[in-house]
């Protein structure tokens, strides 16, 4: 499955029945994150009757989500919100949607429609990337064998994130996790087993 992840923030709004809902969407690298996006909105919007919301970090084993209906009936808010971007294949995204009460009870089926409506039209034009999870690697080489680990980080379209000098090179990379066991595998065998690269089980990671 193809995951994307947003590169700029978008919004959007909807008016139900005298009520406003404004769709905020955000991308985020953490919870951390999440939580303090979510506490602007808040001090934005102070006068707002809810502030739901629902995220996404990662995939697989490593995906993180959080859903909070914010005083609206269970299951009317933070699960509709995320709903829309787990059908949108989005990760690494917050989506947080602010309720001005209008006067009238939607229900909640009405409640529900309005707030994945809402967080669906932000999609429709939110700007996306591919998302690519990757794994980092750490190897050990000698001065003379530096080059080896250079090109096949190149070959692999990977990133070099460190470097210490000692009696010999220590590099820190990251490289798709599709293309980590194989990555290592190429380093062992071209050194004639002389590099050892040990793949970390760190967060998950993106490159454009």
């Amino acid at each position: 499955m193809t995951y994307y992840q947003p590169i700029a923030s978008n919004q959007s709004e909807l008016k139900v029945k005298g009520s406003r809902f404004i769709a905020d969407i955000f991308p985020i690298q953490s919870e951390a994150e999440a939580l303090e996006l979510i506490g602007a909105i808040r001090k934005r919007e102070h006068s707002a009757s809810h502030h739901c919301y629902a995220f996404s970090l990662g995939t697989g084993d490593r995906a993180l989500f959080r859903m909070n209906d914010d005083g609206e009936p269970a299951g009317t808010a933070g699960k509709p919100i995320y709903s829309a971007l787990f059908g949108a294949n989005l990760v690494n995204t917050l989506a947080v949607v602010t309720r001005y009460f209008g006067g009238t009870k939607l229900g909640k089926g009405g409640l529900i429609r309005a707030y994945s409506g809402v967080v669906q039209e932000a999609i429709i034009t939110l700007k996306v990337e591919k998302f690519i999870p990757m794994a980092e690697l750490t190897c050990q080489a000698g001065f003379d064998e530096a080059n080896l680990v250079y090109r096949v980080i190149e070959n692999f379209k990977g990133e070099i994130l460190g470097q210490t000098y000692t009696d010999q090179v220590t590099i820190l990379f990251r490289i798709s996790r599709d293309h980590a066991e194989k990555a290592a595998w190429e380093l062992y065998q071209s050194s004639n087993g002389h590099i050892k690269a040990e793949i970390s089980t760190t967060p998950e990671a993106d490159i454009p």
